[in-house]
């Protein structure tokens, strides 16, 4: 449940162009946060534009494809737009996961039709626990999904690599006989989030036989991403990455739920995984 013990209701924006949807999301919100969250709705991003020049918001809810201004051109004003700048956004869509995630920076995703227990799980998590942690995590989670596509595209040389439809897992989803890696992300010397980077030994081998001295090198991730993250501006004191070496698992079990993000060829598949917070 929202902690409301010092701040005032907090304000959520839905934007989508189906009334039915519109309702859904908002009935999601209100069932689960009651009298603690005040709730708005735009039925286009046009009108969803006028509204956040209007006020603050904690959290957004929006689709993509939508008459008069799209959720792609709307969520870029969001950026731009000195109120809602750090202002979490949550994706609710049929268009592709692919090209939302590289579009379109600090976006979470949910492809219709959506998991409502996880939906509102992240909506209380964003809304109850600031804006600069939400971000950093998105922020990490796109580059190590970047990263490690262009790293696969450099070692296998193809160009078919892509990022296919995030899945969402419960606590105790487990990963059987992986190569894997872990990436913490703290702030201010407390784990805010945790990632994964999985696969099995037949793609670790494909991907590194061309070098195999990168197999204990975390798929040079970490100079990747920190660095990314200082050219691009996003650098926030007091974060850290911790980035553990490549260790074969037999079995490894997750303690919380998650997303699942398979980047793949036909042939060799490797995943990201990004924790949820119980």
């Amino acid at each position: 449940m929202l902690n409301m013990a010092v701040d005032s209701r907090k304000s959520i924006l839905i934007v989508d162009d189906e009334k039915d949807i519109r309702e859904l999301i908002h009935e999601l919100i209100l069932e689960e946060f009651g009298i603690h969250v005040n709730i708005i709705t735009s039925g286009d991003g046009l009108e969803a534009i006028n509204k956040i020049n209007a006020q603050k918001f904690h959290c957004i809810v929006t689709d993509i494809r939508m008459p008069r201004k799209d959720g792609k051109t709307f969520i870029k004003l969001v950026r731009q737009n000195p109120y809602n700048e750090q202002t979490p956004v949550v994706v609710v869509s049929g268009t592709e996961s692919e090209k939302v995630q590289y579009e379109l920076p600090f976006v979470y995703y949910f492809s219709k039709p959506f998991d409502a227990q996880m939906f509102t799980k992240l909506v209380g998590d964003l809304m109850s626990d600031g804006t600069v942690k939400h971000k950093l995590s998105a922020t990490v989670l796109n580059l190590v999904i970047k990263n490690t596509k262009e790293i696969m595209k450099y070692q296998l040389g193809r160009d078919d690599i892509k990022v296919g439809e995030p899945k969402t897992t419960e606590k105790g989803f487990v990963f059987s006989n992986q190569w894997m890696n872990e990436i913490k992300v703290r702030l201010s010397g407390k784990v805010i989030n945790e990632f994964y980077i999985a696969c099995e030994e037949l793609a670790l081998n494909a991907l590194f036989e061309k070098s195999t001295a990168l197999k204990n090198k975390n798929f040079t991730l970490a100079n990747k991403i920190i660095r990314s993250l200082s050219v691009k501006g996003e650098l926030i004191d007091n974060v850290s990455l911790k980035f553990s070496q490549s260790e074969k698992r037999k079995e490894f079990k997750v303690d919380s739920k998650g997303i699942l993000f398979p980047i793949s060829t036909d042939d060799i598949k490797v995943h990201v995984y990004a924790k949820i917070s119980s």
